[in-house]
Parts: C-alpha cells; sequence; structure tokens
C-alpha cells in the first residue's frame, strides 16, 4: 500500500468496519491496524506514519458525512456501536472542560443532524436525528 498523499490512521481496537469501502476510500485514507507491521519500522511511535483519531472523530470527519450511502443493514451497525460502545463515554466527557468534553459536545451536535431515520412519507428520504 502506498501511503503517500493519504490519510494514515490507526485502526481503534474493535471499531466497527460495515461499510468500511464507502467511507474510507483507499485513494484518500488508510486505517493501519494497531498490531501490524508498521511496528517494525516505528515502534509504538505511530505519529511517524499517522495519526491517532478518537473513535468520535473517525464518526464525525469520515462516516457520518458518508452515511447517506450506507445501506440500512451499515447504518444500523453504526448506530448501536454507538449506543453499545461510545454512549457512555460521550455522556461522561461532554461534562468535561477540557478537550475530550468539546470532542464529546462535537460529537453530540454532529449525531443530531445525521440523517438516518428513514421518513414515513417518502421511504427514499432519511431524516436527521433531531426529528425524532
Amino acid at each position: 500500500t502506498i501511503l503517500t498523499g493519504k490519510k494514515v490512521y490507526l485502526w481503534p481496537l474493535g471499531f466497527c468496519r460495515a461499510g468500511y469501502d464507502k467511507w474510507a476510500p483507499s485513494d484518500t485514507v488508510v486505517f493501519l491496524e494497531y498490531c501490524g507491521s508498521w511496528r517494525k519500522l516505528c515502534g509504538l511511535d505511530f505519529s511517524l506514519l499517522g495519526s491517532q483519531l478518537d473513535q468520535k472523530d473517525i464518526y464525525r470527519q469520515l462516516i457520518f458525512p458518508q452515511f447517506n450511502t450506507l445501506t440500512d443493514d451499515e447504518r444500523k451497525q453504526h448506530l448501536l456501536y454507538i449506543r453499545d460502545h461510545l454512549y457512555q463515554e460521550v455522556k461522561h466527557d461532554v461534562q468535561l472542560r477540557n478537550q475530550r468534553g468539546v470532542i464529546a459536545y462535537m460529537f453530540i451536535e454532529s449525531l443530531k443532524e445525521l440523517a438516518c431515520l428513514q421518513s414515513l412519507k417518502n421511504p427514499h428520504q432519511l431524516l436527521p436525528i433531531k426529528e425524532f
């Protein structure tokens, strides 16, 4: 894999991969596995290759903008992942007065705007969560 000209990120352990090819196109984004071969090159210092995004930032920057291209099942998998793995952390972090609190707040605001609810009037239209 050629890394030149691509955003390189470390893949969070256990993160939801649903619709990966749609929200992380290989011509612009590369995720390296946590225990991958990159460690032979730079040990534990991943910053030599790229950055380690917070899971909430992966959703805000990569997945949410492509959410409408995902299948119903892929969207459901992501929403379940958020509920089961991120909700409690976000709920706690949003009360903090630091960078984690800011990220959590921005995540919640992005989630409110996320079009993922099927309209009753038009089944091909997705409505934002805030409409619920």
